[in-house]
C-alpha cells in the first residue's frame, strides 16, 4: 500500500503524513509515531502499528 501505512491487527490505517490509525481511537502522533489507546506502537522507519 504506497502512500497509506498498513497497521497489522486490524483494519487499522496510517494514514501517510498525519500516521494516523483509522477505525477506533488509537492515533500515531506525528513525531513519536506511537498509537494512542492500546498497545499498537508504530516503528519509527517502518511506521507499523504492532499489536502488543
Amino acid at each position: 500500500v504506497s502512500g497509506h501505512r498498513r497497521c497489522l491487527s486490524g483494519h487499522r490505517r496510517c494514514l501517510s503524513g498525519h500516521r494516523r490509525c483509522l477505525s477506533g481511537h488509537r492515533r500515531c502522533l506525528s513525531g513519536h509515531r506511537r498509537c494512542l489507546s492500546g498497545h499498537r506502537r508504530c516503528l519509527s522507519g517502518h511506521r507499523r502499528c504492532l499489536s502488543g
